[in-house]
């Protein structure tokens, strides 16, 4: 064992160590659940789910205004030559 893996098992340990005492900070589990911390604690969560979710349906409405414009392209892989646009 190498003193790099030695050094980040500890810190792994350490962390692992001291989280129970971080985690004892969340005012809906320790608080009582009709504060207003605990309800501004609920919008927040909510205003970043909506935030997630219009980036989602975005990111998914763009792919699907992708999808209906590509049949109106012209495929690169089968050119149309000069030769063949002036017989029609």
């Amino acid at each position: 064992m190498n003193r790099m893996e030695s050094r980040f098992l500890s810190l792994l340990l350490a962390f692992f160590l001291f989280l129970p005492v971080c985690s004892n900070a969340c005012s809906v589990c320790m608080g009582a659940s009709d504060s207003p911390v605990a309800s501004a604690m609920n919008a927040a969560i909510f205003l970043m789910l909506g935030f997630v979710g219009l980036m989602l349906c975005s990111i998914g409405g763009f792919i699907f205004y992708l999808s209906r414009r590509s049949p109106l392209l012209p495929s690169p892989f089968n050119p149309i030559s000069s030769s063949a646009q002036e017989e029609k």
